[in-house]
């Protein structure tokens, strides 16, 4: 089938010549219906009563055609109250193409004659056009004139304003009000999905699209409230002169690089602008006398200033920076003292992936609509899906969306090679922490918190989750009108065990339950049962990862092609630019069984490559149809096969135990500190077998290893899915040999009074330049040993050998041992629980 165009179609007037089955005396109900073959549905304009020249003006936008020579079918009819039956004023037929020439001359529209049974003919004035960048910016343009107008109607049906700060009367003008929002309702759903069919406005889109879902989903809100205050309308008639100026040069071809740049800032300030409007009318009248207005008046007059310096800048083609106002964005933050009380965990997601910009749209649209117009008093979306489906790109891209907005309150995420994030209570300090660096009124309301008891952080889990979250949030929301407050949390189910997931969710559901509506929690994992069955609640929205769907393989085509372009570009002296072809890009995307893991893994095993054809025959003799565990399974096989020569037992030795390293560790370790742990010499360095595997490891040289997605740890680990094959990892086997390690590097390396402390009469915190001589005296690999050797032996069973060596460390070693520990502010008492478990 060809690919379809999108035209945008507008039904502007008609006039009615003589009719003759209708009442002279009664002007007709009129209405036209539009058919064409690819539409599932006739398109209809509203019914115009009690007139012979009805005006609609109605848009309907994004009209996808694959054929232009198809006609399209014009009828207008009348309906007969007393009859209840249709009467055909008349019909026209013309090929959009036709329609689109005649168009193209006549700016005001085409006259269609509506030809009757009696051949007497009504004129019908109609435009099409083809949905361009310029033509959806206009007409997008047009929808938030039309919102601004309907909110300023709203505004001047209560004539009785006054100054602000001054009391406002209220008065009832409830049937003008309907009417302006119904209309108001129509045209806002008349534009839905126009600038989404062009590509050229792929980063406009979300902002344009949320503003429009908050708007239509408030008006209605707005139709019980009938009271206003002048300083909003004051703003949005400032908004309404900004978009007039852009309509003013938005059509001219010479200007659309930078009216996109223009518009995409405009289109964020008008966002948070309708974010604000939304807060200010669900207070209510009496809620917004309550409050002190002073700060509002504020937002209000850094928004007007910020329309008038973007209209300034379209007016004179210069460059004005303009920082976007928010009620978000957070005034002086005590950061040290925060960061020392909370003791946060560090994220910095810099380098994690977002999607490409064409693919995950309607999953995208449909995340960031769930947080910005919650159903219901669902405040938290749960998004699962199997290993490998995208769940952590999708989150990053919704994070991103919402800081670029500044409505991003947190971003946590897991990684299950970090093993150090196992604490509830320490996630619960971090979305604290996190919200207190992008909300001011969250942020006073934290430090009040702390200062009147900061043993807050010592409390039990569901206490810090009440006096660090709960309520502050509710006091924010109380003292502000803001928008939404976006908190998202990435693969909950590669933190910690089972049992700490199933607590910190918990601690998260009853935290969320009484938040006020515009906080929302974002969350993404596998379906596991021990969060399935939390998560299961009303208060939960639940979205599915469908991987079987035709749109993930669309996706993941439309990835494969991206990349292998760039590929080809990088390789242009090797590969042909027809390399590799369509044919070859859809049978890899039926491999990938809707994986975006496949899909990046697989383009990450070619660019590592030397001849990145040669391994893509490698992917290619895999099968095509395979179930999605086996398609994973294939892809790993291929790749570890290419890391090096596995009949080689010295390389198979070597590869397996670096591989069971990075398995155990508790902690991502650099390829220098794996070489010590295992006693590798420069011939025989990880970083060998390491520089083979980086399709599916994150590794440069002397930084910490790690392991790209969950999915190949579950695949190294599984008897069922490896057994048989050299690089199995026997996860007890190699726990052993870190314990072993460990004690050997402890034996080696500690000693009395290791960093030569002068005296012992001062505790730690009063001893000058302590952290310099620690850095210089306990080295990397044995802070990992000290810290981490109990965790290991807790994963192994006793045995002779062991036990030999345990005693042998706790003769000559053990207070040496817990001095290190002392001086790295660690306390032994789980290590010391965990050998006692171990022994018992």
């Amino acid at each position: 089938m060809s690919a379809s165009t999108a035209y945008l179609l507008q039904v502007l007037w008609a006039e009615v010549n003589n009719p003759p089955d209708l009442d002279p005396k009664k002007a007709p109900s009129l209405r036209v219906r539009i058919h064409h073959p690819d539409i599932p549905n006739d398109l209809r304009t509203d019914r115009i009563a009690r007139t012979y020249k009805p005006v609609w003006n109605t848009t309907f936008p994004s009209l996808n055609v694959a054929d232009p020579s198809v006609k399209l079918t014009f009828t207008m009819n009348h309906k007969s109250s007393l009859l209840s039956h249709k009467i055909s004023i008349g019909a026209s037929e013309i090929q959009i193409n036709q329609l689109l020439d005649l168009c193209e001359h006549a700016p005001n529209g085409v006259a269609l004659d509506l030809k009757a049974p009696d051949d007497i003919k009504s004129p019908l004035q109609v435009k099409l056009a083809k949905v361009t960048s310029i033509l959806a910016v206009h007409t997008m343009l047009e929808t938030v004139n039309h919102i601004t107008q309907g909110v300023q109607a709203i505004g001047q049906s209560s004539p009785g304003f006054q100054r602000a700060g001054q009391v406002i009367d209220v008065v009832d003008a409830s049937g003008a009000l309907d009417k302006a929002l119904e209309s108001l309702g129509k045209k806002l759903e008349s534009i839905h999905g126009i600038i989404q069919a062009v590509d050229e406005l792929a980063k406009i889109y979300p902002y344009v699209d949320a503003a429009w879902q908050v708007l239509s989903s408030f008006y209605k809100v707005v139709k019980a409230q009938k009271d206003t205050d002048q300083q909003v309308v004051l703003l949005v008639h400032t908004m309404d002169d900004t978009v007039k100026s852009i309509q003013e040069i938005g059509l001219l071809q010479n200007k659309h690089a930078y009216f996109q740049d223009t518009l995409l800032g405009t289109m964020k300030q008008i966002l948070e602008c309708v974010f604000f409007v939304q807060g200010y009318i669900s207070h209510g009248f009496s809620g917004r006398m309550l409050r002190q207005l002073n700060n509002d008046k504020s937002v209000i007059s850094q928004m007007i200033e910020n329309f008038k310096a973007l209209k300034q800048s379209l007016q004179t083609s210069i460059v004005i920076d303009i920082t976007l106002v928010s009620l978000r964005m957070s005034s002086k933050i005590e950061v040290l003292y925060l960061k020392h009380l909370l003791s946060p965990y560090d994220m910095d997601w810099s380098d994690r992936p977002q999607c490409h910009p064409d693919t995950r749209k309607d999953m995208l649209t449909s995340i960031r609509r769930l947080l910005t117009i919650p159903l219901n008093d669902q405040k938290i979306v749960w998004m699962h899906g199997p290993a490998g489906s995208g769940k952590s790109t999708l989150a990053t891209t919704i994070a991103q969306y919402f800081q670029s907005i500044y409505h991003l309150g947190a971003f946590i995420f897991f990684n299950r090679s970090e093993r150090t994030q196992n604490s509830a209570a320490a996630v619960i300090r971090t979305i604290a922490y996190q919200l207190a660096g992008c909300d001011s009124s969250f942020h006073s309301a934290l430090i009040s918190a702390l200062e009147h008891d900061n043993s807050i952080v010592r409390s039990s889990l569901q206490e810090q989750v009440s006096r660090l979250l709960t309520k502050p949030l509710a006091l924010s929301a109380a003292q502000s009108m803001h928008g939404p407050i976006i908190i998202v949390i990435d693969a909950l189910d590669e933190f910690g065990d089972a049992r700490q997931q199933r607590q910190l969710v918990d601690a998260l559901v009853k935290g969320f339950t009484d938040l006020p509506q515009n906080c929302q929690l974002f969350l993404t994992s596998r379906p596991e049962v021990q969060i399935k069955s939390v998560l299961h609640k009303s208060c939960v929205q639940k979205l599915s990862l469908d991987i079987t769907t035709s749109s993930s393989q669309e996706d993941i085509q439309v990835y494969l092609k991206q990349q292998m372009l760039l590929i080809q570009q990088d390789f242009t002296h090797d590969l042909p630019s027809s390399w590799p072809g369509e044919k070859v890009i859809s049978n890899l995307s039926t491999q990938a069984a809707g994986l975006f893991i496949w899909a990046s893994t697989a383009i990450s095993f070619l660019v590592n490559g030397h001849d990145p054809a040669e391994r893509l025959s490698l992917l290619c003799s895999s099968p095509s149809q395979r179930e999605v565990a086996s398609a994973l399974d294939d892809l790993y096989k291929t790749a570890l096969m290419s890391a090096g020569k596995w009949a080689d037992e010295t390389f198979t030795s070597d590869c397996l135990a670096i591989l069971g390293v990075i398995m155990v560790a508790r902690r991502p370790l650099a390829d220098d500190i794996i070489d010590k742990v295992l006693k590798l010499d420069d011939r025989r360095s990880s970083r060998h077998i390491l520089k083979h595997l980086e399709c599916l490891l994150d590794w440069k040289p002397g930084h910490p290893v790690h392991i790209v997605h969950a999915s190949f740890a579950d695949y190294l680990c599984d008897r069922n899915r490896c057994g048989e094959q050299p690089w199995f990892i026997d996860m007890a086997l190699h726990n052993q040999t870190m314990v072993e390690a460990c004690l050997k590097i402890m034996k080696n390396e500690l000693q009395f009074n290791i960093c030569g402390l002068t005296t012992s009469y001062l505790s730690n915190k009063d001893i000058p330049d302590l952290n310099k001589q620690i850095e210089k005296s306990i080295s990397p690999l044995l802070h990992y040993a000290c810290q981490y050797w109990t965790s290991h032996l807790d994963q192994v069973a006793v045995s002779s050998h062991l036990c030999s060596a345990m005693n042998e460390f706790f003769d000559s070693s053990c207070l040496y041992w817990l001095e290190v520990l002392s001086l790295l502010q660690i306390t032994p008492n789980e290590g010391l629980t965990q050998i006692t478990a171990w022994n018992g």
